[in-house]
């Protein structure tokens, strides 16, 4: 009976977040001809050198960097759990995952348009984690509450293109502060300090839950081009 009322709350849960998910984006007007997703998760601890492997498989150029959020998803899609990452015949799947469609900022877009015509150097290089839970606005320069921000090649995650999307994911630690992590975010730099640039800002809802040492928090973010206003 608790198997079925967890399996439950979960669709609950889904459904929610695809309606929260879907509204947001039929809505949102990115004027700046970027867009991007972002998918959070929470995997197990006992499955996470699992899933590190392969963030540390997809880094390695060994196999494409929408792996993961191909899987993601399909989990997104079918609106239920059973789409199972597989290590020999091991199969594991997140606890928790969440999908939402936010927007690139104003100061990320100008630091693209700089990077495109030869004036910066470098892509974004850190995602960060926090608990805040406001929706995200084109003015936005930081997280709400920012908790935890990892180099994203330094602390063991990806950058890549597939085709002409971009693709960022960081795996954090399950040793990083128990939270509900409602939002995630790009840098360029590591801090306000080093004069970083917030380059998105996104929204996770339903939030990710996560308690220290038992599971860990994951994030990939997509940003795609657009030579239009949507």
């Amino acid at each position: 009976m608790v198997h079925l009322l967890d399996s439950f709350m979960k669709k609950i849960r889904l459904l929610w977040s695809k309606y929260q998910f879907e509204r947001n984006l039929k809505h949102r007007k990115n004027l700046y001809d970027y867009e991007d997703t972002a998918f959070g998760h929470i995997w197990w601890k006992n499955d996470y050198p699992k899933i590190r492997m392969e963030y540390d498989r997809i880094r390695a150029g060994i196999i494409p960097a929408n792996t993961i959020v191909n899987k993601i998803t399909r989990l997104w899609n079918d609106q239920k759990y059973g789409t199972k990452f597989t290590k020999g015949n091991y199969k594991f799947e997140p606890e928790e995952f969440s999908k939402y469609g936010d927007l690139v900022v104003k100061e990320g877009s100008i630091y693209f348009s700089k990077m495109h015509v030869g004036l910066l150097d470098g892509p974004p290089d850190y995602i960060a984690l926090g608990t805040g839970i406001s929706n995200p606005t084109l003015a936005d320069y930081q997280l709400g509450t920012e908790v935890a921000r990892n180099n994203i090649l330094v602390d063991g995650g990806y950058r890549d293109l597939v085709g002409e999307d971009e693709y960022y994911g960081m795996l954090f630690l399950p040793s990083i502060a128990t939270n509900s992590y409602g939002e995630a975010a790009l840098f360029v730099g590591k801090d306000t300090a080093s004069g970083d640039v917030m380059v998105t800002h996104n929204k996770f809802s339903p939030v990710l839950s996560h308690t220290i040492n038992v599971n860990a928090p994951g994030v990939d973010i997509v940003i795609k081009y657009r030579s239009y206003s949507s």
